[in-house]
Formats: structure tokens, sequence, C-alpha cells
């Protein structure tokens, strides 16, 4: 990065997401730089349990502490932010955060799917994401779950969080897999299902997870 002035700045959120964020980001940056090659960056970790209660549309609450945890890294002197949730980007969508550039994971599929000239997709997540309209935000026609399958992929979404990977988590996953990605593009819009998702995911899935981390990537290749 030829400017060093300028900084990607990480806002840490959950043990696991954070991690799983990092961690790819780390494996793109030393597939591309060799070597002991780690992606630099400046993270600021806040403790989840203060936001997750309140996820996704508790503004009155999470607007303030993500307010405040965005102007810290700005002050740190990070110009791009990396936020490893996907649900958070509807609060940051509210804040007057214009000075920074932050990777948005709405923004970068509607304009990969745009792109790539996808006008349908399936789209899988947490229940809220699968129903919420905030997600038409990606231009094209969604495909839902049936509410039984929702429910499934909620519970899969859960467990992974608390750790619990499973082979009955793989097997129910790739079911669900199997069963949409004949009628168009699956677009993950969780980052814990992208941490079970890759052994089972063809060339037309669209990981939100995956582009942030390829967006933060070209930011640090500048």
């Amino acid at each position: 990065m030829n400017n060093r002035s300028k900084h990607l700045g990480i806002l840490g959120l959950g043990s696991s997401s954070t991690l799983y964020y990092i961690n790819q980001l780390n494996k793109k940056f030393n597939d591309k730089f060799g070597g002991y090659s780690t992606a630099p960056f400046l993270m600021l970790n806040i403790n989840f349990d203060t936001i997750n209660p309140y996820l996704p549309e508790g503004f009155e609450i999470l607007e303030p502490i993500v307010l405040n945890s965005v102007k810290t890294l700005e002050r740190m002197g990070c110009h791009t932010i990396l936020i490893p949730n996907i649900t958070i980007h509807r609060t940051l969508d509210r804040l007057e955060i214009n000075a920074l550039n932050v990777l948005h994971p709405i923004e970068l599929t509607a304009n990969h799917l745009k792109a790539s000239g996808i006008e349908e997709v399936v789209l899988l997540g947490s229940i809220y994401t699968m129903q919420s309209k905030y997600f038409e935000q990606l231009g094209v026609n969604i495909i839902r779950p049936s509410t039984t399958e929702m429910q499934t992929i909620d519970n899969i979404r859960k467990d992974v969080y608390q750790g619990n990977i499973s082979k009955k988590n793989q097997c129910q996953f790739q079911e669900v897999i199997g069963r949409y990605e004949q009628e168009a593009p699956i677009v993950l819009a969780c980052s814990e299902l992208s941490m079970i998702a890759e052994s089972c995911l063809n060339k037309n899935t669209v990981d939100m997870v995956d582009l942030q981390v390829e967006a933060a990537l070209k930011f640090l290749e500048e």
C-alpha cells in the first residue's frame, strides 16, 4: 500500500466470525504475496454482547455504539473499514460516516450481480436476512427458502456460532444448497454459513464475506 497514512480497520464483533474474516484475509494476502506475508490492519475489538441482543433493528442502542466504534477507528488512522457482520450494516446506513470507506456487503454484492448479469438469486442467511426487504437492495429477484428450511438454516447458523460445527450441520446445509442451486445462483449472507459452505459451493455461489475480503485485499494492494 503506497499511502501508509491510510489503514485498513477491522471492527471485531463476535469471536468466530471475526476470526473467520481475519483468517480469510490473511490467507488471500499470503496467496498473493507469499513468504510469511500477513495482511496489515488495525483492529478495534468491542464486546459483542453489547450489540448482539439488539441486532438487527434496535437502532436506539446500536447507533451510538457503532458510531463511537467507527469514529475510534477513524481516529486510529483507518480509511477503509471491514466489519465482520452482515446485518449491522443496516445500522451503518443510518449514520453519517461519509469520510470513511465501509466495505459494505450489500453494495459489493449488488455490484457483483450487476456486473455478472445475474438477475435472480437464492438468498441464504439468518431468518431476518431471508425475510427482510432490506436485501431487496441487491436489485435482483430474490428466491426465499420455505419457512421450514429457513428455520433449519437459522438453527445451523446458531450451532456454528456456538462452535458446534458438525457433520450433521454440513449435511443439512448441503441438502439445502443442492435443492436450490439448480434454480439460481446462491447468495450467502451470513458469516456462519460461509464457515461451513466452502466444501459444497459451486462457481455460481456469491459469498458476501468473500466479496468483503476481496475488497479489503484490493485496498491493501493500492
